[in-house]
């Protein structure tokens, strides 16, 4: 009984601000159903069919697709994807290692499923990486580390790899902010 009151009372401290935040302050309705569910004159094809947009532009680096290129699109587009969050490079070990890993094995990876199934409740384009996708992101980020290591002994390749991913999320960045000023 003791542990349910601290956990009450540690879930009040930490939710309590938000509510008072939202409802209170800012008057807005903190009901992720009827903010994103239901989209008033929507049809019943875009109903469904937006769902995969969001899961592919979630999961996927469509950013890459962008056509002509512009840097500034690239970075603002694969800042709020999952391969954008890992990194490229690190995205590609990171799916390697999910392909190789039993799920039964493995249960860390249940952390994907309320973070996955999240993105299907948006009915309209959303950035579902920015409500949830945290967690799975850095599970996915120190997988594909942990794939690295398992790939090559060689701790070289393992440091060139990071400090490509690096050395490419600084330049993306560098440049993204130098043509702002």
């Amino acid at each position: 009984f003791k542990n349910i009151i601290y956990f009450l009372a540690t879930f009040g401290i930490l939710v309590t601000p938000w509510f008072i935040w939202s409802r209170i302050i800012l008057h807005i309705s903190s009901d992720l159903i009827s903010q994103n569910f239901f989209q008033n004159g929507q049809s019943l094809i875009d109903f469904f069919w937006i769902r995969p947009v969001n899961f592919f532009n979630a999961t996927l680096p469509v950013y890459l697709l962008h056509y002509p290129f512009n840097l500034n699109n690239l970075v603002l587009d694969s800042s709020v994807t999952i391969p954008g969050a890992i990194g490229i490079l690190i995205f590609g070990f990171s799916l390697m290692y999910l392909y190789e890993c039993s799920f039964e094995k493995n249960k860390t990876f249940f952390v994907y499923i309320p973070s996955l199934l999240l993105i299907f409740i948006f009915s309209n384009q959303a950035v579902p990486t920015l409500h949830g996708l945290q967690g799975p992101v850095a599970l996915l980020l120190l997988v594909g580390v942990v794939q690295i290591q398992k790939m090559f002994s060689n701790t070289k390749i393992l440091f060139t790899l990071l400090s490509s991913q690096i050395v490419i999320n600084i330049f993306l960045l560098g440049n993204y902010f130098y043509s702002l000023v």
